[in-house]
Parts: structure tokens; sequence; C-alpha cells
């Protein structure tokens, strides 16, 4: 009987360690997917005119994971990266406005603890950005926009 208990007992802890070695290759390869696509983050884009009034605009913003598009005012949920973000504003009638924001390194600990290798994208940008769009001027003599 104390034989038939030894040998469970050498089974299980087998099996135990074979458990402890495939968690292990999980986390390792989901580190992995977590750096090939970055750090999700949500950005906030109001576009004003000229005399600060709010006004609605297209916007695309984009990094070298993506590009994302939104309606402003509004808020859109990106993948940050190490690269700089460009958030390029227009509407009809307005001079196009485009915006660059550089990423700066996550001061979180916990996301430095996940980053301890330089892949991960541990990086945000500013989350809260306002754009100036400029009325476009018309030329009297020729009727054209003035750029």
């Amino acid at each position: 009987m104390r034989f038939i208990s030894q040998a469970w007992l050498f089974y299980l802890v087998c099996d135990m360690k074979k458990i402890h070695f495939v968690i292990l290759l999980v986390l390792l390869f989901a580190g992995c997917a977590i750096n090939s696509y970055g750090y999700k983050q949500t950005i906030y884009v109001d576009v004003v005119n000229e005399s600060a009034d709010a006004i609605t605009a297209t916007c695309e913003l984009k990094n070298k994971i993506g590009t994302w598009y939104l309606l402003s005012p509004g808020s859109v949920e990106i993948l940050s990266s190490k690269s700089a973000l460009s958030i390029i504003c227009e509407k009809t009638s307005y001079e196009s406005s485009t915006v660059l924001l550089e990423a700066v390194k996550s001061t979180s600990r916990l996301l430095n603890l996940l980053a301890s290798s330089e892949s991960f994208n541990a990086y945000l940008y500013q989350s809260n950005v306002k754009i100036k769009l400029r009325k476009k001027t018309i030329d009297v003599s020729s009727g054209k926009y003035n750029i």
C-alpha cells in the first residue's frame, strides 16, 4: 500500500512540474504578445476656432502601430508606441492643423516592472489635446481661399 501512495505522489509531483513549465511558457509568450501591440491609452481631442469656441472636425491619429479616427470633440482608444503620435484635424473652410505628440516613458511602477525589456511599449502620450484651426480667408480679387 505504501508503494502505491509513493508512486502516486511521484506522479503528482511530476505532473506539477509539467503544469508549472506550461504556465511559465504561456506567461513568456503572453509577454511577447503584449510587447508587439503596445499599451492602450485614451486620447481626448478638442478642436477650437480662433475665438476659442469648440468646433466639430475630423481628426486622424497615427503612430507606428496604427491609425485611428475621431470626430472632435471626442476621444479614441489607441495603442501607444515609442514613436511620436501625429494628430491631423481638418474641417471645411478651415486650414488643417497637425500636432505631433512625443511618447514619454511611463512612470507607473507596475508598467516599469513589466517593461524590464526595451521592447515593451510602456510609453504614453499627453492624453488631452487642444488644437486650434484657423478659418481660411478668401481673396476678394480671385474668389479663392488663401492658404
